[in-house]
């Protein structure tokens, strides 16, 4: 096969079939198999398409057709519908990066130069014989190069440097994302290539939506059962703990790099890789069986385990918290300890010494127990996807769960795996994400982001609007690369961008989130404008009994065990708060009114022994005869204490309830209470 060489930034746009004009819709038509976009790089084929060798690598995945270098030297293509296979190319030396453009134009490097192949494969360009090439990205505008050594890039646009010192780079949406000094930048590739590129054409990343703007909704409302946890559960296997042991950070493959193994990593991430270690690797060898959380595994007599035991104690052992390690190897060896004669006191449901989620990331950063509603405070919110993720960082699904990245590995500038670490059902574990693991990249991405169109309560009235979303945010620990991203505020309510100091519900919406009775739908929304659920309410009033420890029973036929509100609606039945339809039914989605809000307040306020005997007339009200008989006596002394106050002039009793409506009556109903609790002092 020919070689000729071209060499010529004009040349090599020719070869792309483009012009250096393109418009929006010209990169829409542009697409690269191994992109950022789709995260196939690095990843495996999915279990629908044809299998190929073990030794392959520089995978590229297109509708009709899959790319990949077999053996380190021969180009191949696979139909998809088929199976059918052919080599389009064998090189004498080993590729090291394939990119394929538009299921049509094949790139690839080798030796430090980059070459060009059509599908016929019946002759090869060069596009560059520098020798010194590491890594390449075909753009809609030329070929982007990285030369220099491993986070210190040295990146050129065609033939001409534009930037150095960076990080890590990829591109985007149009844009090439690069990481310089641990913070995120962007530049546009229409103005990275342009002859009159200067530093003013560069921005701070923020293709994933500035903080004020992007809301993360989430498939819960308030605290919620680990979802994900559950699934680690049904789903272990000894092969994937296993799998986890191997997977050590500081492990790279041939080409990789390991951010922890660099000297690119700070003390403080050290530190933090450290202590999360330190959890993972304590060795123990129970002197009987124990079960483990929810009794989905038996840690089984005699065979010795690596890492500390999932469970919430609440109130017998957070390891290492409540008892250190020594302490949990000495109760492991001793068969009359708690860690075999009693279970937690969290549904009785996990081992007696044992940590959760959170506990093991509030360890390994060094900080006192958190609790994943309060870790966030301890940083700040990372925009973007898997490509951000630096070491020490967290993946943070608030009110529910946390994992830690523990490693992340480089090649030519580009992520090629992630290693997460969480402590989870039924112990410690390892995921790698990317290379030849069984999740890629963009597993791993899906997780973090997405585009999803939400409803926004504005100044206008709702209107509609596309915000990125996902089950977890990014957050980094404050001091420990710097940092300049929004730092989310000491006070919990500095967090959500939809509760301002003007608005006429913010001293309400202050008080119930500062005393832990109310929470936002995500870490950064309080939705004040969305109406508020029976589910919802009654989880509030449980909050205002300080969460009373509750065994759930199913008293209702749509209100099963695991969900946030499971035991709330248990414990106010049980109390006599709440009650459900005449059908067997309790309606936890089903939207609450005034009238019903009042109702249970004031059965509260009378289970708590408080004085309910003060009431309101209501007959000045024009709509007095529309509440109901069931409400009558909740609504006149809600009258009377100020709890509610009218609704323009009427009582407005069948009305729908907003959270920040109710945020005000629990806030104006805490006042009550605080009088009652100080005359019956007095007594």
């Amino acid at each position: 096969m020919k070689r000729t060489a071209l060499g010529l930034l004009a040349m090599i746009i020719l070869s792309l079939g483009i012009c250096v004009g393109a418009n929006a819709e010209d990169l829409d038509g542009y697409r690269l198999g191994n992109s950022s976009q789709n995260l196939l790089n690095g990843g495996i084929l999915s279990e629908t398409d044809v299998e190929v060798e073990e030794d392959w690598s520089g995978l590229n995945v297109f509708e009709d057709h899959i790319y990949y270098v077999s053996e380190g030297k021969e180009i191949r293509q696979t139909v998809r519908a088929t199976g059918e296979c052919k080599t389009l190319y064998i090189s004498k030396s080993m590729i090291d990066e394939l990119c394929v453009v538009n299921d049509r134009d094949i790139y690839f490097l080798e030796d430090g130069n980059i070459y060009y192949v059509g599908q016929a494969g019946d002759s090869v360009t060069a596009i560059s014989e520098s020798g010194d090439v590491k890594g390449f990205v075909p753009t809609p505008y030329g070929i982007l190069k990285a030369r220099g050594d491993v986070f210190e890039w040295k990146l050129s646009a065609g033939d001409r440097q534009v930037l150095d010192h960076i990080y890590q780079y990829y591109t985007e949406e149009g844009y090439l994302v690069y990481t310089q000094n641990h913070e995120q930048y962007q530049v546009n590739l229409s103005r990275l290539f342009a002859d009159d590129f200067a530093p003013e054409d560069i921005e701070k990343y923020s293709l994933g939506g500035e903080l004020e703007s992007v809301l993360r909704t989430y498939n819960h409302t308030e605290d919620g059962v680990c979802e994900e946890c559950e699934r680690n559960a049904k789903n272990f296997s000894e092969e994937l703990y296993e799998e986890s042991l191997k997977a050590a950070p500081g492990i790279a493959k041939r080409g990789e790099i390991s951010a922890y193994s660099s000297s690119q990593l700070s003390v403080k991430q050290y530190e933090m890789i450290q202590r999360a270690e330190e959890q993972a690797m304590v060795a123990w060898t129970p002197v009987a069986d124990v079960m483990s959380w929810n009794n989905a595994f038996t840690f089984k007599k005699g065979t010795t385990y690596n890492g500390i035991p999932y469970g919430q104690p609440v109130y017998t052992g957070y390891v290492p918290y409540d008892i250190s390690f020594s302490g949990f190897i000495q109760a492991v060896n001793n068969p009359n300890s708690k860690f075999y004669t009693e279970r937690s006191t969290y549904n009785k449901s996990a081992p007696y010494y044992s940590s959760d989620c959170s506990s093991f990331v509030s360890w390994a950063w060094g900080l006192a127990r958190n609790t994943t509603r309060t870790l966030a405070k301890a940083g700040y919110i990372q925009q973007g996807g898997v490509y951000s993720l630096q070491v020490g960082d967290i993946l943070l699904y608030e009110g529910s769960h946390v994992k830690m990245i523990e490693d992340v590995t480089y090649k030519d500038g580009k992520v090629s795996t992630i290693t997460v670490i969480e402590q989870t059902p039924p112990i410690i574990l390892r995921t790698v994400y990317g290379g030849s693991s069984r999740k890629t990249l963009g597993d791993l991405d899906k997780e973090i982001k997405q585009e999803i169109t939400v409803t926004v309560e504005g100044p206008n009235g709702p209107t509609e609007t596309k915000v990125t979303q996902g089950n977890y945010i990014i957050c980094r620990k404050k001091g420990v690369l710097g940092g300049s991203n929004i730092d989310i505020g000491d006070s919990p309510l500095d967090k959500f961008i939809d509760v301002s100091e003007d608005a006429w519900f913010y001293p309400y919406v202050k008080t119930v989130v500062e005393k832990e009775i109310m929470t936002g739908i995500s870490p950064i929304v309080f939705a004040p404008g969305q109406n508020l659920a029976r589910g919802q309410l009654a989880t509030i009033i449980y909050r205002l009994n300080g969460n009373p420890e509750t065994e759930f029973k199913q008293k209702f036929d749509d209100v099963p065990s695991g969900q946030f509100y499971s035991e709330a609606v248990t414990w106010a039945s049980e109390f006599g708060v709440v009650t459900g339809y005449s059908d067997g039914k309790f309606g936890p989605a089903d939207e609450i009114n005034r009238e019903q809000l009042a109702t249970m307040l004031f059965r509260y306020a009378e289970k708590m022994g408080y004085q309910v005997n003060l009431y309101k007339d209501m007959s000045s009200y024009p709509d007095a005869d529309d509440v109901s008989e069931f409400a009558q006596e909740g609504m006149s002394w809600c009258l009377w204490n100020g709890i509610i106050t009218g609704d323009g002039g009427k009582l407005n009793p069948q009305g729908s309830v907003n959270r920040a409506v109710a945020a005000t009556m629990v806030s104006r109903f805490l006042e009550y209470e605080e009088q009652q609790v100080k005359k019956n002092e007095g007594k």
